[in-house]
């Protein structure tokens, strides 16, 4: 090997590693087809096969090794970026993943609408569908990493750490993942292993022949444990891997939980809850409540609590608080709503721009994530209605449906905030009013005043805290029981004292 070549890439191994993507929940990968059903569908390959590209895969990547590691092991592994015009090459390839299964891949198609948030109502010619990977679908992920001679650690230590964030389901996949869309993690196979690696010394002869000659195999494509090669080595962990690569990578990649205020409340359906779906089965109803594909069985269905729902709401309501603490004025909120839609400039109000902080708005992304749950001992229930005439009191003709909500239905809701960092990575200081506002909205919901789905106003939607339950808050370690007059009562009782009061100060300007 040449002097010359040595120093223009000094590579002293190459590392072949494959592991199996399960996603948790539905997954939308983007992409453009003249020739779809839907309106946003997934992105293809030459065979019609969907499939997770592998530069959406580094972009992801790449977005969080920036918080874990230096910015110099950072460039070693994804090269550099495209504002620092010259630099070095990425260390790390990574290849696109195919899905790991044979056959038709099914898809599921779920609808979409925009809310107008004054009215509570759809907005017209505002409807959507999306095509979806659904839950338990297998991705098979390849990566190569070139290690050089010198300094490798630094960039091993963050390959295992992204490795154990995608374990631990830290690095979400596609569109909405702000919303429950997307959520992923490699699993165990058969052996229980996650990580098959093959190491090549391309620094030697022999070496740098065997990594030529890995492609020949015809069952590469079977995985790199079917290969008739000895030196395939298989770990359950990534934390093995790093100990085998002596290096030493976080063992839990939990370093932003600092800066995220996360919430959980397990929550029992009063009555019914119907998030609509079109009913495509002969013989359904026209309209049914959402669910999507069983994660182990294609052919079942599992109701669910959809993010994008349950966001909608709390964002509706986060304003509707923020509104009444900053004293808006219905006179002035009717004079901006008749600029609205005449492309004159419409000032935001103090209410609006505190809640878009957090929810997000074309410019920045949500800051609030909201998990997808399933609805557990869901009983649907189909009921055959018609619409009234108001001056006759008689039925209406051709206004006859039938619709199948579901009833007595148990659910586990999750929803995290990542608070914004001030001075030297702490939090910043207005992160106490926004822990404020997301917990009088999950409030609202835990006791029955705040509505999710549709037909709200006929008693739909409604929850309550489960039996034995509680809100449980890990930022600080703090639980909210809700009293069954609908008080709030919180252990430790001064917890939130101080976010409230910034949350007054911030709207109140007092």
């Amino acid at each position: 090997m040449s002097a010359r070549f040595k120093a223009l890439r000094d590579v002293d191994r190459r590392i072949c590693l494959e592991g199996v993507l399960e996603l948790t929940s539905p997954c939308h990968l983007g992409g453009t087809d003249a020739d779809a059903t839907s309106e946003k569908p997934l992105v293809r390959d030459a065979s019609g096969q969907p499939y997770l590209p592998g530069t959406t895969l580094t972009g992801l990547l790449r977005s969080a090794g920036s918080h874990m590691a230096s910015a110099q092991a950072d460039e070693a592994l994804f090269g550099a970026r495209w504002a620092q015009g010259e630099g070095d090459q990425a260390h790390l390839i990574v290849e696109d993943a195919r899905i790991h299964a044979t056959g038709t891949i099914p898809t599921e198609l779920r609808d979409g609408v925009k809310i107008d948030p004054s009215t509570g109502t759809a907005e017209d010619g505002k409807k959507y569908d999306v095509e979806l990977l659904p839950a338990g679908t297998r991705f098979l992920l390849r990566f190569e990493l070139v290690v050089p001679e010198k300094s490798p650690h630094p960039m091993l230590s963050l390959f295992c750490e992204l490795l154990l964030a995608l374990e631990q389901g830290k690095i979400p996949l596609g569109a909405r993942s702000r919303r429950g869309f997307g959520q992923a993690k490699v699993v165990l196979n058969e052996a229980g292993y996650r990580w098959n690696v093959v190491e090549y010394t391309t620094a030697a002869r022999e070496g740098m022949l065997a990594w030529l000659a890995r492609g020949l195999s015809d069952q590469e494509s079977a995985g790199l444990s079917a290969g008739a090669t000895d030196s395939c080595t298989s770990y359950p962990s990534a934390v093995q891997l790093a100990a085998a690569w002596k290096c030493t990578p976080a063992s839990d990649i939990d370093r932003g939980n600092d800066n995220c205020f996360e919430v959980t409340l397990s929550l029992v359906s009063t009555g019914s809850l119907l998030v609509r779906s079109g009913g495509f089965a002969p013989g359904s109803p026209d309209a049914v409540h959402l669910a999507r594909l069983h994660a182990r069985n294609k052919r079942s269905l599992t109701p669910v609590l959809p993010g994008t729902s349950l966001a909608g709401v709390l964002r509706h309501r986060c304003l509707r608080i923020a509104n009444t603490l900053a004293g808006l004025k219905c006179e002035q909120e009717a004079d901006r709503k008749g600029t609205r839609g005449t492309g004159k400039n419409v000032s935001k109000t103090k209410a609006e721009t505190f809640v878009e902080r957090m929810f997000g708005s074309q410019e920045n992304a949500s800051r609030v994530r909201v998990f997808e749950s399933e609805l557990e001992d869901a009983k649907p229930l189909r009921h055959t209605r018609v619409r009234i005439d108001p001056w006759t009191g008689g039925a209406l003709d051709g206004f006859l449906f039938t619709e199948e909500p579901v009833y007595k239905s148990r659910v586990e809701v999750r929803v995290n905030l990542d608070l914004p960092k001030g001075d030297k990575g702490k939090v910043a200081p207005g992160s106490n009013a926004e822990r404020a506002l997301l917990l009088l909205a999950l409030r609202d919901l835990a006791t029955g005043d705040l509505a999710v789905g549709g037909e709200s106003g006929v008693g739909r939607g409604r929850f309550e805290v489960a039996p034995n339950s509680y809100i449980q808050t890990r930022f600080p370690e703090t639980r909210l029981h809700v009293e069954k007059n609908g008080t709030i009562r919180v252990s430790p009782s001064a917890a939130f004292d101080a976010d409230f009061e910034a949350l007054h100060n911030e709207l109140s300007g007092q």
